[in-house]
């Protein structure tokens, strides 16, 4: 794992964690629009860009990214961000209340498995994906002119990447429950989660009410998976800003 900097390390800090397949490029558009008033800190996770790891699970990349925090004295974010499994590690980053607190978190396509048969729509949808790796490409395709204004050699690398590294035993690995989550539900209005209303992630809202029922939901109408965030890059660092504002 490599984690990029950007902005005026004298300024408040953010945690942008990119999702599955993807690196640390496709946080570009929002740093662009942030870095001016924030310090961003952004990682290429295990098995991701130019890491020839092997992803083996969220609670190890959280556990690795909150160890570098911890060692280059960063204990309080103004804001984890995280997309898919990003929002996965990013809560379980911010779980470690003990050593870090955090300000305001926004999950975009949450990956949660504490709801009846998401499971086994995931394992589904990765089984399909494994015999057509393409299919990725279109659950994808809103992302793709907006990536290759930031980087031209980012979908060919993304496309081969998924050839080598695919396999269903992720599955495990990619997701939260939240019933066994450790955030204190005191701090759940500091939580915003954001779902396309064609998202296959949206049924997990439920779960969410259950164990965070302060927290923000937005659905967003007429998009799928991250479906909102791809296609509105200047609006959605707008949004990330806004919600940092809600909580001063």
């Amino acid at each position: 794992m490599k984690i990029y900097e950007y902005g005026n390390q004298n300024k408040s800090k953010i945690l942008l964690i990119h999702g599955m397949w993807m690196t640390h490029e496709m946080m570009l558009p929002y740093v662009d629009q942030l870095m001016d008033d924030y310090h961003i800190l952004s990682p290429d996770l295990t098995g991701h860009g130019n890491d020839k790891g092997r992803f083996e699970s969220a609670q190890k990349e959280a556990a690795e990214i909150t160890d570098w925090l911890m060692q280059n004295q960063m204990k309080e974010l103004a804001l984890v961000f995280g997309v898919s499994l990003g929002s996965v590690i990013a809560m379980n980053v911010i779980s470690h209340e003990e050593l870090l607190h955090t300000h305001c978190a926004v999950m975009e396509g949450a990956s949660l498995t504490c709801v009846y048969g998401v499971e086994w729509l995931f394992r589904a949808m990765f089984r399909e994906m494994k015999k057509r790796p393409e299919t990725i490409a279109n659950l994808y395709a809103s992302m793709q002119d907006w990536m290759q204004m930031y980087s031209r050699s980012f979908w060919t690398r993304w496309r081969i990447r998924i050839k080598r590294s695919f396999s269903i035993w992720y599955m495990p690995a990619i997701a939260i429950r939240l019933k066994n989550a450790r955030f204190r539900r005191s701090c759940s209005d500091t939580y915003f989660f954001e779902f396309g209303n064609r998202d296959s992630h949206l049924v997990c809202q439920k779960a969410i009410r259950k164990y965070y029922p302060e927290a923000k939901i937005t659905t967003r109408k007429g998009y799928g998976h991250c479906g909102y965030m791809f296609a509105h890059g200047k609006d959605y660092a707008a949004l990330l800003r806004s919600y940092m504002e809600k909580e001063k």
